[in-house]
């Protein structure tokens, strides 16, 4: 199966409503526009690619990159996660990797987590599926959690 004829993610995951979001979430301050992002060549059936950057109180923030059809369904999504010094924690994605990608890497899609294996790994190395956190409101939740969990330890 090539990258272009890969399904939506699944009818639970349509883009996101950020406007909706924000006023959802008191710990979000604002989310901001992210940098402009065209459909990628490989794959003709992106209708929008929307791209975020939501900034947390503890002024952490998460980037969001999301791809969907004409229907609003979510194709891909790059949802990564920096602290305030903007060192990356943690990314969320759910794409499929092209077929001559690794297996190792290849076992996870579409839905992975890539984190780290040590302090000083800044490209995340480690992959592992994602079976919990897959909707941003899941991961938005998470973050809520963890930033809670890291104040009050």
């Amino acid at each position: 199966m090539g990258l272009n004829n890969t399904p939506p993610l699944g009818e639970d995951f349509i883009k996101t409503n950020f406007f909706l979001l924000e006023k959802d979430y008191k710990e979000i301050v604002e989310i901001q526009s992210g940098p402009s992002t065209s459909p990628p060549q490989y794959r003709s059936d992106v209708h929008t690619v929307v791209s975020k950057r939501i900034l947390f109180h503890d002024m952490s923030y998460l980037t969001c990159v999301e791809l969907s059809n004409q229907d609003g369904q979510l194709l891909q999504y790059y949802y990564e996660w920096y602290n305030p010094e903007r060192v990356l924690i943690m990314k969320f994605h759910a794409h499929y990797h092209s077929p001559d990608t690794p297996e190792e890497i290849r076992r996870f899609d579409p839905f992975h987590i890539h984190k780290k294996d040590s302090p000083e790994d800044l490209k995340l190395t480690v992959r592992e599926a994602n079976e919990e956190l897959r909707g941003i409101r899941q991961i938005i939740n998470f973050i809520i959690q963890t930033q809670y969990a890291v104040k009050y330890y």
